[in-house]
């Protein structure tokens, strides 16, 4: 008898745990980017006009098969508690270091405050050895 009111009571506390935890909106810095993660990870991409203070970059992903054209994809997120509008745009370059003619310009995107996106680009041949990522503050 005493043991059932003690798994009741437990029972009873545990949900109200849940309760009052599950009401609470929590931010947790970081916490959707997995490995190291900086502002600015790489030389391969630059923040413009101090927008960088504001963002977290996680570690890009590069597919690079054999006749296809390079895909990169970069998770990123906004700090702070606010959303923050930005425009980014990849730039791919060949084996010599000259520019490929770019097929898309500045792409938008609205961030949410601590919520993980992900920029992504494709190079516009397969010709693509290296690239750029540029994130200014919406125009």
């Amino acid at each position: 008898m005493l043991r059932g009111y003690l798994m009741l009571l437990v029972v009873s506390v545990c949900l109200g745990v849940v309760a009052v935890v599950g009401c609470e909106r929590v931010y947790v810095p970081n916490a959707g980017l997995s490995g190291s993660h900086t502002s600015n990870p790489l030389p391969q991409v630059t923040a413009l006009e101090g927008v960088g203070k504001d963002l977290v970059f996680g570690q890009p992903q590069v597919d690079r098969l054999p006749g296809d054209p390079m895909r990169v994809v970069i998770p990123i997120q906004a700090r702070g508690d606010n959303d923050l509008a930005v425009q980014y745009r990849f730039l791919f370059f060949d084996e010599s270091d000259a520019p490929l003619d770019q097929a898309t310009g500045w792409q938008n995107m609205l961030l949410s405050a601590w919520v993980q996106r992900s920029m992504d680009g494709t190079a516009p041949n397969d010709q693509a050895k290296d690239w750029r990522l540029e994130v200014r503050p919406a125009q």
